[in-house]
């Protein structure tokens, strides 16, 4: 339809850490093909959110989750540059 695409979610990938069995061997294969499908056809960042125990609730989980997929929890609030009004 023409829409430019600038960023592309995968969401609901299996962790690693959750189970070691053949189904969720066969369904960690089966996402890495997807996810070898949607680099092939976007040109766009690819950001990957995990499958949850929970959903994330209210302002502070979803804020917490949203760090936490962006890798922006990682960032030390020492690294951020200080503010101050002008």
């Amino acid at each position: 339809v023409g829409i430019e695409t600038s960023l592309v979610v995968a969401n609901y990938l299996l962790p690693e850490e959750y189970g070691d069995n053949a189904f969720f061997a066969d369904r960690r294969a089966q996402q890495a093909q997807y996810l070898a499908e949607i680099r092939d056809r976007f040109d766009a960042p690819l950001m990957l959110a995990p499958l949850r125990r929970d959903e994330p609730i209210g302002l502070d989980e979803l804020s917490a989750f949203g760090d936490e997929v962006t890798g922006l929890a990682d960032v030390a609030d020492a690294d951020a540059p200080e503010v101050t009004p002008s």
